[in-house]
């Protein structure tokens, strides 16, 4: 600690300290004070403040903001500062809490250090560390690579990992000496500010063994509370690049051998035999038997399943999937067919949810009296209905989907032109009417109880785990019924109106993901209108989900190409005509180059054309950061920033539907006797 006198600083900062934000935010008022160094080692403070004006402030504060109160700012942010095992530790329990953090990798004390009251709305700032550039720091590199701490267009995931580099510096904000709530980097020789944001700060390493509230060694960091106490201030999630991949290798391989084993057998399985070689090919899709814990039992009861749980759901749906498959149906004249792939998919999901939520109801209700948690404020509506919603985006958007496919062959058959026109539309918009509606469920069920102060009993559990999980869906069905929907009609009779189709649907994707129609709707449209379509927080999370679940509608048109090209060799076409051939390997061309542009190509700013101040501080809608001084544009709300990425597992369960839909509905459009070549035509087995 310096013994010259230095600032202090509640609302606002003085001249003085340069690099600080001089902007004074709408409805709040200066006050600074004095003290020195030494008066604030021993608890006294030398400041005049005006109590008047700051409670003014505040009332004025909370009055704007619905009267909603002041999150913990531990919830908000921890901040890290130390270097070392422990500060590493720290920061890897934190991220495994799903809680937001940044780490300063140093082992200076800061330069000065202000006494101030714990900040409320309206002295709460956000302006993070910025991330990219290179850094020659080899500790740095390694720990971001394992922290997975990297951005992905507008979003930040994983903690922020900041080097102290040379001609840095930092201050701090305390009410007391142990509750540090502020920290401020700046350039030594400018003064202006690197970053500034609002949280629970904590010094980290034997560095700091005289400063009181220090964590100094391992114990004392595996002792530290790091738990994210309000929902609702975790970070959203999303699949990673590596897992979707796994995944994709996974069920490709097992759609290759249960098309190759079905174009040998099934075309000369009798009235009376028994498809035994589907009970073996669908044993890969028994990874989805962890959709009941991960996400169907999550959204029913809030408690995330252990490792045991998972695997025992997986065993259990096995005999299911191999039951199912199996199945056959017999007429009353003694002629039996088998189910199709569709009915096996739904028969064994239906079985599952019917038999396994109720399992893992009981167990979550056990775990939860085994932590003692009041049961009294767990809603069971609330629970029931969000369920039903995932249920349906699974579901219920499978059919809606093949309802914009078989609308697509009906208008063919007069005009093909005039289809190949229409499909990227009504495909877009059943996409986006499915996201705007999960946007709305969740803040109905989840987030409007929990900020209620009358709510007497709301949702249990961190349901952000799941909110992606009908986006995700609705763009893989979309993107599959514009590939499996051209398919079919290519297959049928082939020509290259499907170009149109293609490049209608690019154009709109781009559009849409650059943010061009937010820009012209905002510069061009009146007030209302603006305030109506507004972007939000779930709009951004579409965009963002659309990196990756694209791709699941190829995996299985490949995976029966080569089942057809093995089998046949090469006496029957592996993508049933060359026109097929050309609209697969252009429609990926497509997907690929249009993620490349929306990651590298610097899109115009739209966001200042809209009012986001006119929502709550911490509402779940915001894109930008919001804090004292308003809205800044140049950073992520705190939703998108710290962003937790899914496990392999509940990847797995999410890309099952994605991938089996797009396999699904090639059977029922072109027919499953087509499909695998014992058919000569298209349709004679489908719809």
């Amino acid at each position: 600690m310096r013994d010259d006198t230095v600032e202090f600083m509640d609302d606002v900062v003085p001249a003085e300290l340069p690099g600080m934000c001089m902007q004074k935010p709408r409805g709040v008022r200066e006050s600074a004070g004095r003290i020195s160094a030494p008066a604030f080692e021993t608890g006294a403070v030398a400041a005049e403040q005006d109590e008047e004006n700051i409670a003014d402030d505040k009332d004025v504060a909370i009055e704007k903001n619905g009267g909603a109160q002041m999150p913990s700012l531990r919830d908000i942010c921890l901040v890290v500062v130390g270097r070392g095992p422990e500060a590493e530790e720290l920061v890897r329990r934190r991220r495994e809490a799903c809680g937001r953090c940044i780490l300063l990798w140093t082992g200076e004390a800061p330069s000065h250090q202000h006494l101030a009251d714990p900040p409320g709305r309206h002295a709460f700032r956000w302006r993070p560390p910025r991330r990219g550039g290179s850094t020659a720091h080899v500790q740095i590199r390694r720990l971001r690579h394992e922290l997975g701490s990297y951005e992905r267009t507008w979003c930040k995931f994983g903690p922020d990992v900041v080097e102290f580099a040379e001609g840095m510096g930092y201050e701090v904000w305390a009410s007391t000496k142990q509750d540090v709530h502020r920290i401020r980097a700046f350039d030594a020789a400018s003064g202006s500010t690197l970053w500034d944001v609002s949280g629970a700060v904590v010094f980290v390493g034997a560095e700091f063994d005289a400063r009181e509230g220090a964590v100094r060694n391992l114990e004392e960091v595996r002792a530290f509370d790091v738990a994210v106490k309000e929902e609702e201030m975790k970070p959203f999630a999303t699949v990673a690049f590596a897992p979707v991949l796994l995944a994709a290798a996974w069920y490709g391989v097992q759609l290759f051998f249960t098309s190759y084993l079905m174009i040998v057998f099934e075309g000369s399985l009798g009235a009376r035999g028994v498809p035994w070689w589907r009970g073996m090919t669908v044993l890969g899709g028994s990874v989805f038997g962890n959709a009941v814990p991960a996400v169907y039992g999550f959204a029913l009861t809030g408690v995330w399943p252990s490792s045991r749980v998972t695997l025992s759901f997986v065993t259990f749906f096995v005999p299911i999937c191999v039951g199912w498959s199996m199945a056959s149906i017999r007429s009353a004249d003694g002629f039996g067919y088998t189910c199709s792939f569709f009915s096996m998919c739904v028969a064994s999901t239906v079985t599952l949810l019917a038999v396994g939520l109720p399992i893992f109801g009981l167990w979550s209700v056990r775990q939860m009296k085994k932590q003692r948690a009041d049961l009294r404020g767990t809603s069971c509506k609330l629970h029931f209905a969000w369920l039903l919603w995932m249920v349906s985006t699974t579901l219920g958007a499978w059919i809606l989907m093949y309802g914009v496919a078989l609308c697509y062959l009906s208008l063919s058959r007069y005009s093909k032109l005039a289809a190949s026109s229409a499909l990227p539309l009504l495909a877009t918009l059943c996409e986006h009417a499915l996201v705007k509606c999960n946007g709305f469920i969740y803040r109905q069920l989840v987030c409007r109880p929990r900020n209620a102060r009358s709510a007497r009993a709301t949702m249990n559990g961190d349901q952000r785990r799941v909110l992606d999980v009908g986006i995700q869906l609705a763009h893989a069905y979309k993107e599959a019924t514009m590939l499996i929907s051209l398919l079919a009609g290519e297959a049928a009779t082939p020509d290259y109106t499907w170009i149109i189709a293609l490049l209608q649907s690019f154009i709109i994707n781009v559009i849409v993901r650059g943010r061009i129609t937010t820009l012209l709707r905002g510069a061009f449209c009146p007030m209302w209108t603006r305030r109506l379509l507004t972007p939000n927080s779930f709009s951004e999370l579409h965009n963002q989900v659309r990196f990756t679940s694209g791709y699941p509608r190829f995996v299985p048109v490949f995976g029966v190409a080569m089942a057809r090209l093995l089998a046949f060799r090469g006496s029957k076409p592996m993508f049933f005509n060359q026109s097929c051939v050309a609209l697969f390997f252009v429609a990926l061309c497509f997907e690929a180059l249009e993620d490349v542009l929306v990651w590298k190509v610097r899109w115009p700013s739209w966001g200042h054309y809209y009012d986001f101040e006119r929502l709550d501080m911490f509402d779940i809608r915001h894109v930008f950061a919001f804090d004292c001084e308003g809205i800044q544009f140049e950073h992520v709300a705190l939703g998108f920033h710290g962003m937790r990425s899914h496990d392999a597992w509940q990847t797995a369960a999410i890309m099952a539907p994605a991938s089996y839909f797009s396999f699904t509905l090639m059977t029922l459009l072109l027919g499953a006797g087509y499909v695998h070549g014992v058919c000569p035509d298209p349709f004679l087995s489908g719809v």
